[in-house]
């Protein structure tokens, strides 16, 4: 995939959407896209210029006409009359954007994923899913600098993954890079200097989030390749120097990789699994430095017991030589970092629960 450019953060977002009557393949040198009668593809493909197109392909039956559209808003779009593969569609777009007859979707979104707005999820097979996954990217503001981060969502994979676990941003992960924002509003030196490691993360986030609040480093790790593409070029984007991203799987073995290299750990929605709690544990207390923290946030959803999850967790967590720290100055900052809209979406899917541990 090209390599971003430093001037990307003045790029645009745009989405195409080519449909297709023959169901087969299509590709072009920065992603290959497959259509099934049951199913569509999606792609995010960098172009020259660097702006951002993404690509989706649907199957159209044969007595319908086959068709382009792009998309800027959910509303606005063009039509081409014509069949035509993916490289004509993008030089199509690319002269578009230079007569800018496309409007940028990001300033298009959905009043409820402004501004980094949390918006209800609800349960799919294997995960949650919420309207604001939908879009290309999305954009945060760090009240305590003024920061503004661009993060990307979506896959270039054909396995399926995009809008459901690594690739997209969550309520937990806003909440998390919100509440570490508002730590180092009411104290500058929280993250000032640390390092910091971030476990399971996603689009990175918080990892940049972190990284712009003053820590001297930050890992942004997960057991995920191709989340961890997605992950680097959103810190790239982001200009986010001092962060980098790490593949690592929990338990002992890959920790002791980074043993003791942490001041503090950061992470969010980890705990669902009970089968990772331990393995989970014995990553936080081997990367963590003597004296270190762990800040965790779980957000309930559908299906889940949040308080027994973590009741759980933190038994196995003092097991292998975490402390449970007092947490109650963090849980009134997480109070204040929602609005009255938010919080009635977080209490109707089971509230929200932070952990603060400590290392013995």
């Amino acid at each position: 995939m090209p390599e971003i450019n430093s001037s990307y953060s003045m790029k645009r977002c745009f989405s195409v959407v080519v449909v297709s009557t023959f169901g087969g393949f299509v590709s072009s040198s920065s992603c290959f896209l497959h259509t099934s009668e049951s199913n569509s593809r999606r792609c995010a493909i960098f172009m020259q210029n660097g702006h951002l197109v993404d690509v989706q392909v649907k199957n159209q039956s044969p007595e319908q006409s086959a068709y382009f559209y792009f998309e800027g808003t959910r509303r606005k779009f063009m039509v081409l009359p014509f069949h035509v593969n993916v490289a004509s569609a993008l030089t199509f777009v690319n002269q578009a954007i230079a007569d800018d007859l496309i409007p940028a979707s990001i300033d298009n979104e959905p009043i409820e994923c402004k501004n980094g707005g949390l918006v209800s999820e609800s349960a799919v097979p294997g995960a949650y899913q919420q309207r604001c996954m939908d879009l290309p990217e999305r954009r945060f503001v760090l009240k305590s600098t003024n920061d503004i981060i661009t993060i990307q969502q979506g896959s270039c994979s054909t396995s399926g993954v995009a809008g459901k676990t690594g690739v997209s941003v969550w309520n937990s992960g806003i909440l998390l890079t919100r509440l570490l924002d508002k730590m180092s509003q009411n104290n500058p030196s929280i993250l000032k200097d640390k390092n910091v490691f971030e476990l399971g993360c996603g689009v990175a986030l918080a990892s940049i989030a972190a990284a712009k609040l003053g820590a001297a480093s930050v890992y942004a790790t997960d057991n995920n390749p191709e989340v961890l593409s997605l992950a680097q070029r959103n810190i790239e984007r982001n200009n986010a120097s001092n962060a980098k991203t790490a593949l690592l799987q929990w338990g002992l073995l890959d920790a002791f990789d980074f043993e003791r290299s942490a001041d503090i750990i950061i992470g969010s929605d980890l705990t669902y699994n009970p089968n990772t709690w331990r393995a989970l544990a014995e990553s936080m207390v081997t990367i963590l430095k003597s004296g270190g923290n762990v800040i965790y946030l779980s957000l309930g959803h559908s299906g889940f017991n949040a308080a027994g999850e973590l009741s759980g967790f933190t038994s196995v967590a003092e097991n292998v030589g975490l402390k449970r720290a007092n947490s109650n100055d963090i849980e009134k900052m997480v109070s204040q970092v929602l609005n009255q809209d938010e919080r009635k979406i977080i209490d109707a899917n089971g509230g929200v629960r932070v952990l603060l541990f400590v290392k013995r």
